[in-house]
């Protein structure tokens, strides 16, 4: 798309799986990335609990199956951080039975068998990571900015996954700093040292 439209260089912001897609754009075109700002990101290695996204997987199968609305939206209700509205959480249910099983499933099978940590110690482009306490993949998305050569972190805390439709406000402004200040870390922060 970016070379239909002529942009050699862009912003890359990816959520959950395109989290994870983001990180193997910028490992296979790492001059076109500026900068990267990954919320949230499937890990890199996979889900390492096969069982429990097994599980997971064939539950959410027969709720897109049944098309059980009314389930959907009382757990969205139930497990978000933050309270939500039945209509907000009617909305977040749709967006879920919307995507077709083709996405579904092949979305699934790419985040189960991801295996690209290597492939992130090779990544030099500036990165923010945007996580959720909350969150169940946190330690993953930890595990992942450590190897990163060149990242700033962010952790809301009492967030689940879900952090740009949660906190929209305070997601963007994070992603403004960023923009601005670009990466922000003990190494960068003692370069400045160093060059006054």
């Amino acid at each position: 798309m970016a070379d239909k439209l002529n942009i050699d260089k862009f912003h890359f912001v990816g959520h959950s799986m395109g989290g994870l897609i983001g990180m193997w754009l910028a490992h296979c075109f790492p001059k076109r990335i500026d900068k990267m700002i990954l919320i949230a990101p499937a890990p890199s290695v996979g889900v390492r609990d096969g069982l429990l996204f097994d599980d997971m997987m064939k539950r959410n199968r027969r709720i897109r199956k049944d098309q059980d609305i009314d389930l959907l939206i009382k757990e969205r209700i139930k497990t978000s951080s933050l309270p939500i509205t039945e209509e907000q959480a009617r909305e977040r249910s749709l967006d879920f039975l919307d995507v077709s099983d083709e996405h579904f499933e092949q979305s699934g099978k790419m985040i189960a068998s991801a295996n690209i940590r290597k492939e992130l110690e090779l990544i030099t482009n500036d990165v923010m990571y945007i996580v959720g306490a909350a969150d169940f993949l946190l330690k993953d998305n930890l595990e992942d900015f450590l190897v990163m050569k060149n990242a700033s972190l962010h952790v809301f805390s009492r967030i689940g996954h879900s952090i740009p439709r949660e906190i929209p406000i305070e997601c963007s402004q994070v992603i403004k700093d960023f923009f601005k200040h670009g990466v922000v870390n003990f190494k960068t922060l003692t370069q400045k040292v160093s060059d006054s």
